[in-house]
């Protein structure tokens, strides 16, 4: 069907960081969070399990930009199609459904270390803005992830 991209994520990473993302930091890094787990196992389920639902949000969200983009091409050139937009639709609830599951598992994340006793100081920054700070916290996250695994593979290339 019309909204697939096969998007190369190493092309997405760098213009995430030709976009300032380096500059800009999640509430927490996840790298200092998962120290916080890893000596818990539940914790460290946790954690993963929200870490995957923010590397698919993230995902989602650039899939999304990238079927509007290519949609609005079609629609200057004319050859958009109402299937198109309601594909577009779908993809949109989809992409509400799993925003609800990432913050979920972000709260989860929280009351979970919270019942350990350790900081959540950190949530307060992701729930002050609101779906759009959740968003942010996602987004960072997984640039942070990919950031830490892409640029240190690129040293060795240079």
């Amino acid at each position: 069907m019309f909204f697939h991209h096969n998007t190369d994520p190493e092309k997405l990473f760098h213009q995430m960081e030709e976009s300032g993302y380096d500059s800009l930091s999640p509430a927490i890094e996840p790298e200092k969070l998962r120290a916080i787990c890893e000596k818990d196992p539940t914790l460290l389920e946790v954690y993963k399990q929200m870490i995957t639902y923010c590397k698919r949000y993230a995902h989602d969200i650039f899939n999304m930009m990238h079927e509007q983009a290519l949609l609005a091409d079609l629609r200057e050139k004319g050859e958009d199609t109402p299937e198109m937009y309601q594909e577009l639709q779908v993809i949109d609830h989809n992409r509400h459904n799993l925003h609800e599951a990432m913050m979920d598992s972000v709260n989860l994340m929280s009351r979970e270390l919270a019942k350990r006793n350790e900081d959540i100081e950190w949530m307060r920054e992701v729930v002050a803005g609101g779906r759009a700070s959740y968003a942010k916290f996602a987004i960072l996250t997984f640039y942070k992830i990919y950031s830490n695994i892409i640029i240190p593979s690129q040293i060795g290339s240079l």
